[in-house]
């Protein structure tokens, strides 16, 4: 029955034995048993278009920059709903409204509100319904066909982080005295009394321009390498703990340092960011199995565009 019908509407699109009202709107594509026309292309622009926000910007220009590319997409959701339908896992009506009612109760608006909200980025409420009954859709052919498929690992977090925050997981912090000095000679003379066996606190609370640090013996605690200075950074590189080395010339002044330990830690940007780099890679692994399914789903299908 399901062949027949492709055939008979083959037949009729070829022929032109077409309604009136199917002459005037142009037909673009069949989907199995589905006829596709322009007025239904037009509208899932609009529907795409109220994705802007959330697409990278190179790919939703790419997308809107031709009619085949939109119709392209339409096809694979098309298909998705198809499927969700066969499955029992499209969204019902009520269930649309309860969420979007749910979705307004929660940002405090109206209907109304909600769609002057919608008309101000050129949408309507039954595309933004139709919106979520494609999201909702994916979402249940995911959970039921697609999770088992995707896995993440603290491996493919770091990588990630490593290319697109362009900054290394873990940092070497260091553990620094510190003796700050404006005046290079008297900052000679304190080195040498500390490579004479004077205590480096001492010197710190005596001779440390650093009123801040001076009085706990110039101790600034752990210090990140992208935090120090240069000059102090270069230093502090080639030190040992327990190492003394100055005086080293700074825009501060002259620095006599001690390093007291060294230490990695995780990186406080990787570790803010974990969370949304799991849902980054996620979210790219679900797109490239839920290309493979629609790539499937197209290997059964009946498919004819005319674009």
């Amino acid at each position: 029955m399901k062949k027949f019908i492709i055939m008979f509407i083959s037949l009729l699109i070829s022929t032109g034995v077409m309604s009136k009202e199917v002459l005037v709107d142009k037909i673009v594509a069949v989907v199995n048993e589905n006829v596709k026309t322009m007025s239904d292309l037009k509208t899932f622009k609009k529907i795409v278009e109220g994705r802007k926000a959330k697409m990278d910007e190179a790919e939703y220009n790419a997308l809107m920059s031709s009619d085949k590319k939109l119709l392209d997409l339409m096809v694979q959701e098309t298909l998705i709903l198809q499927y969700a339908k066969e499955q029992d896992l499209l969204p019902t009506k009520d269930e649309i409204d309860n969420f979007i009612k749910k979705r307004m109760s929660d940002l405090g608006m109206n209907q109304k509100e909600l769609e002057r909200q919608l008309a101000a980025s050129g949408q309507t409420l039954d595309n933004f319904k139709e919106e979520l009954k494609i999201e909702q859709a994916k979402a249940r052919i995911f959970d039921k066909e697609l999770k088992r498929k995707i896995s993440t690992s603290e491996g493919d977090f770091e990588a990630f982080f490593k290319k697109e925050f362009k900054q290394d997981v873990n940092i070497l912090e260091y553990k620094i005295q510190h003796i700050s000095i404006k005046s290079e000679d008297q900052a000679n003379s304190v080195y040498k009394k500390i490579k004479a066996g004077a205590d480096f606190k001492d010197m710190a609370k005596q001779y440390s321009d650093d009123k801040a640090t001076s009085s706990n013996g110039g101790d600034l605690g752990f210090i990140s390498s992208g935090d120090l200075l240069p000059e102090l950074l270069k230093a502090v590189t080639n030190m040992s703990p327990g190492d003394i080395k100055g005086p080293i010339k700074t825009k501060l002044g002259f620095q006599i340092i001690r390093l007291s330990e060294t230490r990695n830690v995780q990186n406080p940007e990787y570790v803010k960011n974990k969370d949304n780099i799991e849902r980054a890679l996620i979210e790219k692994q679900f797109k490239h199995q839920l290309s493979l399914f629609v790539d499937d789903l197209k290997d059964e299908a009946y498919i004819k565009t005319y674009l």
